[in-house]
């Protein structure tokens, strides 16, 4: 199977005045029963993965697939407990934009909970 783009991109946007949470280590396994974007009844997916406003991962373009495996882990900053942890999948395009083709955002409060999510681990369990 090709792939391309193998190695990650990965966007910067500033996120001056606020202090780090922690790392969030996702796990993008795999994706099925994607649309067919492409005339050929295929789709050139890649998924992008962000917390809040964080920076923006992408996996590799998996070529001629409606059901992709990309098995790669990112390790992304969390700025607030009240981000969400995104996960977007795209058709890609060589020529024009790229298509969305579905996604999920998750509160990271309703994958951590609200203790493991505290700025301040004493503060969270208290005197």
């Amino acid at each position: 199977e090709l792939e391309v783009g193998e190695e990650e991109e990965e966007l910067v946007l500033p996120l001056e005045g606020r202090s780090r949470l922690g790392l969030v280590w996702v796990r993008v396994i795999a994706a099925r029963g994607l649309a067919a974007a492409d005339r050929n009844g295929l789709s050139d997916p890649f998924a992008e993965i962000a917390v809040g406003d964080g920076p923006v991962s992408r996996t590799g373009v998996k070529l001629g697939t409606l059901s992709p495996v990309w098995d790669h882990t990112f390790a992304l900053e969390a700025w607030s407990a009240h981000d969400d942890l995104k996960v977007d999948i795209f058709d890609w395009d060589a020529f024009g934009s790229n298509d969305f083709l579905g996604g999920i955002h998750v509160p990271l409060r309703s994958l951590f909970g609200p203790d493991l999510l505290h700025p301040d681990p004493l503060a969270a369990t208290g005197p």
